[in-house]
């Protein structure tokens, strides 16, 4: 460990470990270039010296004063933290007078951590200050690539990704088991990462790069049925993993759509699985309670693109397109967004894409405080929204064309009184997807390409909810 004084620090410096708040909060993560700025806020705040070390124990076996560390199996679901709980790599991971969660617990444990710091409330309280200066400078620094029109738009590609998609795949259908099983094995492949950002750890950036490219290749061998990985099995309800996947599918199918050539694709992929991370930081009565907020909480709500941004400081190698991506996720182009109420061209193309895959994954979902739309009213949504200025219709355009009019997984009542499931989408005819009928009580085995003339007189007449039948069997799966 190494006490430096902060006046002395020189501007275009890095350090191999963390900085530490003498709290043993983490100021700053390993190798961030220091900037004049970093300095200055430093001092503004009151901080005259910081700690380089591996982690924040180090930091405060070396202080003065009370420390107490508390097990992570003494940690109890749903108690109120009297002070700010703090991981040994320096994150707050529960604040004062918040409840402990169950993500927070998982995240520990996946984090190979089985104490947390307790600090006394005094300690804490000038912390503040210092921490929202810094990460006002991480804002100020995509902002400033914003504005200079960094990273907004894609070139256009020679080669785009969508070239290498076969457009009439003969492959076969993917059962719903199967589906369910690959999503879970995906989902769980991204825990760790969400934990360890949570925690203040620096995840692998490898598991992310590899997780694009394998949708990525299964988008190659069953573009027909890729959907179903974000539209077709059952969701955990509040869980970020799940969200996120859900959101870098249909990105990736927005993004292919829109001729993005492959490595494009794959940023967009890799930022629709962080942008809202920052979420893990809000609190779930927040997040999911139904009853109006406080200016606090709508406050800590807005903000949370820009914890999304800071959290991701802690990836190594992580392009500015994520990081922007997860900044102006919640941003519209009439203005009327949030964190910063950008509009027009200030709005990376990339946000853009997040932004409806992103409503659609959370329409289409439900919720302990608002009811799921079907997919088919959930695409009438995002359509009406375009129309009024709040979303790209370019991105809308891309949208339709990559999940069709009835998307995967939609459930529709055909013209001979019979009801189906979208199974799989036909590029050249939206309107008549390939359907699997039910058969009594259940899904049929046989599938039908309503594109093929001589199903020419079977029509589909609406969009209909999910048979109570197939509700239980999707739970049971």
């Amino acid at each position: 460990m190494q006490i430096l004084d902060v006046a002395h620090l020189q501007p275009g410096k890095t350090f191999q470990h963390p900085l530490f708040h003498t709290t043993g909060r983490k100021l700053l993560a390993a190798n961030t270039q220091l900037t004049r700025d970093h300095i200055s806020a430093l001092l503004r705040s009151g901080v005259e010296k910081v700690f380089m070390a591996e982690s924040a124990r180090d930091v405060l076996e070396f202080g003065e004063g009370p420390v107490k560390l508390l097990a992570v199996a003494d940690l109890i679901l749903g108690h109120t933290a009297e002070t700010d709980l703090l991981t040994p790599d320096g994150a707050i991971i529960v604040q004062q007078n918040e409840q402990i969660e169950e993500h927070h617990i998982a995240a520990l444990k996946d984090s190979g951590i089985d104490y947390v710091i307790v600090r006394p409330p005094a300690d804490i309280e000038g912390l503040r200050a210092t921490l929202h200066d810094l990460s006002r400078l991480v804002v100020g620094r995509v902002e400033s690539q914003i504005r200079r029109g960094e990273y907004l738009r894609a070139p256009e590609a020679v080669s785009p990704l969508l070239d290498s998609i076969p457009r009439n795949s003969a492959s076969n259908m993917l059962n719903l088991a199967s589906v369910q099983v690959m999503r879970r094995r995906l989902s769980s492949r991204l825990q760790p990462v969400f934990g360890q950002l949570e925690t203040g750890k620096s995840p692998n950036f490898q598991t992310l790069i590899d997780v694009a490219d394998d949708l990525i290749d299964l988008m190659r061998t069953e573009p027909r049925q890729f959907s179903q990985l974000a539209l077709m099995t059952a969701r955990r309800e509040d869980y970020l993993p799940d969200h996120a996947l859900s959101v870098s599918v249909l990105s990736m199918a927005i993004a292919t759509h829109m001729k993005l050539a492959h490595d494009l694709v794959r940023e967009v992929i890799v930022g629709a699985l962080l942008f809202d991370v920052g979420m893990l930081l809000v609190p779930k009565r927040i997040r999911t309670g139904s009853a109006t907020l406080s200016e606090l909480d709508r406050r800590r709500v807005h903000e949370h693109p820009i914890y999304s941004l800071t959290m991701m400081e802690q990836i190594p190698g992580l392009s500015p397109v994520p990081r922007i991506m997860g900044y102006q996720h919640h941003e519209r182009l009439n203005g009327k967004g949030y964190p910063a109420a950008a509009a027009g061209e200030l709005i990376s193309e990339f946000s853009r894409v997040v932004s409806v895959a992103d409503i659609y994954a959370a329409t289409t979902n439900p919720r302990a405080y608002k009811s799921q739309k079907l997919p088919y009213n959930a695409v009438e949504e995002l359509v009406h929204m375009a129309h009024k200025g709040f979303l790209d219709a370019r991105v809308i355009k891309a949208f339709l064309a990559a999940i069709v009019l009835f998307p995967v997984g939609s459930w529709v009542l055909l013209s001979n009184n019979t009801q189906a499931q979208v199974v799989g989408a036909n590029a050249t005819r939206i309107d008549r997807p390939l359907v699997r009928p039910m058969l009594g009580a259940s899904l049929g085995d046989s599938m039908v390409d309503l594109s093929l003339p001589e199903y020419g007189h079977i029509k589909i007449t609406r969009a209909v909810p999910v048979p109570r039948t197939m509700v239980d069997a999707l739970a049971a799966v």
